[in-house]
């Protein structure tokens, strides 16, 4: 996606710079033969006729550039809202389900870090706590969720992330 913009921001220019010329050329064209008085050859009025084509073509492809690039550029920002809502729900909708659940401050912390995918041997380094004493928190974390393993915890909130997604397209 952000290639194509790239792309489409370099050709607008080179798009309108080349329009330009031909435009200058037609007019140039068209001028020196009135300043001359002369008809135009059978040869001399194709040219014009396919310069006169590349510079209608070229305003259309810049016209159409730079409405796509618009349009890219707003729907870029629609979803950067949409996924600024999305993890602000998902993080009140985390921090709902622990206080439902009735989760210590510890196993909140546990919870968060078995969702991202640590094992108990990463968290206990990050709490520098032994593995024995996370395995235990993991273990009631589980239980309180109503979960028989990690995959079911992370599926909990998945399943209502999805939903929340759902909810945020249709608004």
């Amino acid at each position: 996606m952000i290639k194509a913009q790239l792309r489409h921001k370099i050709m607008a220019p080179i798009m309108a710079l080349s329009a330009l010329f031909f435009f200058q050329d037609v007019a140039n064209d068209i001028k020196e033969h009135i300043a001359t008085d002369t008809a135009y050859s059978f040869g001399s009025a194709l040219h014009l006729f396919f310069e006169i084509l590349a510079t209608i073509g070229l305003t259309l492809g810049l016209i159409e550039i730079l409405t796509y690039i618009k349009e890219l550029q707003k729907s870029d920002e629609k979803h950067e809202l949409q996924l600024k809502h999305l993890t602000e729900d998902f993080d009140a909708l985390v921090h709902k389900r622990f206080n439902k659940w009735g989760l210590t401050d510890a196993e909140k912390d546990i919870a968060l870090f078995m969702l991202r995918g640590l094992s108990n041997s990463e968290i206990s380094d990050l709490r520098k706590v032994a593995v024995g004493t996370i395995r235990v928190q993991s273990h009631r974390v589980l239980q309180k969720a109503g979960a028989s393993s990690r995959t079911e915890l992370m599926s909990i909130f998945m399943e209502e992330f999805m939903d929340v997604g759902l909810e945020a397209r249709s608004v």
